[in-house]
């Protein structure tokens, strides 16, 4: 029989996700929230395992407006355990950070360490804890943070004090890339979103509040890749739909695309994969159920724009 936990993930990959086929790591949305579950134990942290491939297509696939990542070991600590010799952590770190990185991840939570430890907001930190330089901040704040487009930077938050007394540190505490840490107090930590707007707290047991910090993004949401802008923004409306829907799209630069609809597979629905010149601009493409006779469900609208792909979730109602 399943456990609590083990029912809970398995009703939470239905509900926003790409379906994991494991209990093991799995995803949802709450609100506006995209909720990633990742297992730090073991091979599955090594770029060919499914659990990064499956990552790899959740993150492409997400349109939410913010991303949190939680998992156990912690990328960057210096508490109970030490980020720079343990090897779930420096695999979180070197294999999966990137990743998380390259899909302007807004926040990782992790335990592990008996510790409270927050970060700067930053990008590309995946050596030991002395490579870190200021370059690697993509803000000078320390608690106030805005996030515009591209939406670069990740805030890392260990909090590991909540079921254990806080202790021991190890050489190398305070690590360079945390604004706050702390191992005197028992923490928990409490995310408020509304919006564009998310602060966290760690709140300590005797009711104090020794750190805390808070988010804001800008701009309507903007996908890019390493050779600039091509794409300002997909929407797919109505969403969740039970009849005809559309496929938008706005092309900051002239290009060569193809749009398709997809099951979770990968399987073409409609569209094609060939290609067509399109002007910059706002350009549509109009589906109707009626005709495409789709289960209810989770779908894949997808947009490649000189061979780079763009996509967004479509649910269709029961």
């Amino acid at each position: 029989t399943k456990t609590g936990v083990e029912k809970g993930a398995a009703c939470a990959a239905e509900a926003g996700g790409i379906a994991s086929g494991s209990e093991k790591y799995y995803s949802y949305n709450y609100a506006n929230i995209h909720f990633i579950t990742l297992d730090s134990y073991g091979a599955l942290n090594n770029s060919s395992s499914p659990m990064y491939q499956w990552l790899a297509a959740d993150l492409a696939a997400n349109t939410q407006r913010w991303t949190i990542v939680y998992f156990h070991h912690a990328p960057y600590t210096m508490g109970s355990h030490n980020s720079n010799s343990d090897a779930e952590l420096i695999n979180m770190r070197q294999n999966i950070n990137p990743l998380l990185e390259q899909y302007h991840v807004d926040l990782v939570l992790s335990g592990h360490s008996h510790v409270n430890e927050r970060s700067y907001l930053i990008k590309g930190h995946y050596g030991l804890a002395n490579t870190f330089t200021s370059a690697m901040k993509v803000s000078t704040s320390t608690n106030t943070f805005t996030k515009a487009p591209p939406y670069d930077g990740t805030i890392y938050a260990v909090c590991g004090t909540g079921g254990k007394t806080p202790g021991s540190t190890q050489t190398g505490w305070p690590m360079p890339c945390m604004y706050y840490s702390n191992n005197t107090k028992s923490c928990s930590m409490v995310i408020d979103v509304s919006g564009d707007n998310l602060s966290c707290k760690y709140v300590a047991s005797d009711g104090t509040i020794p750190d805390q910090f808070t988010i804001t993004k800008t701009g309507a949401g903007r996908f890019s890749d390493s050779d600039g802008e091509s794409l300002l923004g997909l929407n797919v409306f109505p969403n969740p739909s039970s009849n005809d829907f559309t496929i938008f799209y706005e092309l900051l630069k002239e290009g060569n695309v193809s749009v398709r609809l997809m099951d979770v597979t990968g399987r073409l629905i409609a569209g094609s994969n060939h290609t067509e010149y399109q002007y910059a601009g706002g350009h549509r493409f109009d589906l109707t159920n009626s005709t495409l006779h789709l289960a209810g469900g989770i779908y894949l609208c997808s947009v490649t724009v000189d061979g780079k792909e763009y996509v967004s979730r479509l649910v269709i109602a029961e």
